[in-house]
């Protein structure tokens, strides 16, 4: 035991050793178990404020990545009404052209008007015909029908070579053609 309490510190080497470390079985004097501590709670305070340091770091940098976010967000919905807005304005063209090219329809309801109008008169001519034929055959008659077959050959009946039509040729278009449209994003 007296050789126990001869041992030298082994931090400072000068003073007397009064505490041993079981562990690694060495002597410490009180100065170099404080100066043990002191620099534990150095390195623990550095450790801490380094910690501290990070954590506001990545507050901040949450922060900005959720403004980035909602940045992207943006862009995004941005993106799509401009789009949205083509497509509307393209449809609406389209719709006009419709329109201006169904004028031929109007033709054809002119057409049938006129039709119409072909078939009254021969309607018309028809009941004189019928009257003619209960009459006393004179001269009169015959003036008549004569007068009838010129009434006949004045109707005019406009023959159609061609009927119009359309039709719409649906396109078909997938999600990922849709998503094309619109930018990429990256998260790293």
């Amino acid at each position: 035991m007296a050789q126990a309490a001869s041992k030298t510190c082994e931090m400072c080497m000068s003073a007397a050793g009064s505490q041993y470390c079981l562990d690694c079985e060495e002597y410490y004097c009180e100065n170099s178990i404080a100066q043990l501590r002191g620099e534990n709670e150095t390195r623990i305070n550095s450790k801490r404020d380094e910690a501290n340091q990070n954590m506001k770091k990545i507050e901040q940098n949450l922060i900005w990545f959720d403004n980035a976010v909602e940045s992207v967000i943006k862009a995004i919905t941005d993106e799509s009404t401009m789009i949205k807005r083509m497509i509307d304005k393209s449809v609406a063209e389209m719709i006009s052209l419709v329109k201006e090219q169904s004028e031929k329809e109007k033709k054809l309801i002119k057409m049938m008007s006129d039709a119409e109008s072909v078939l009254d008169a021969g309607l018309k001519l028809d009941k004189e015909r019928l009257e003619l034929d209960k009459i006393k055959q004179d001269k009169t008659m015959i003036q008549k029908i004569k007068h009838l077959q010129e009434e006949i050959n004045k109707l005019q009946i406009d023959y159609l070579t061609e009927f119009p039509y359309i039709f719409y040729n649906r396109k078909s278009v997938t999600e990922d053609e849709i998503r094309q449209l619109i930018g990429t994003y990256t998260i790293r």
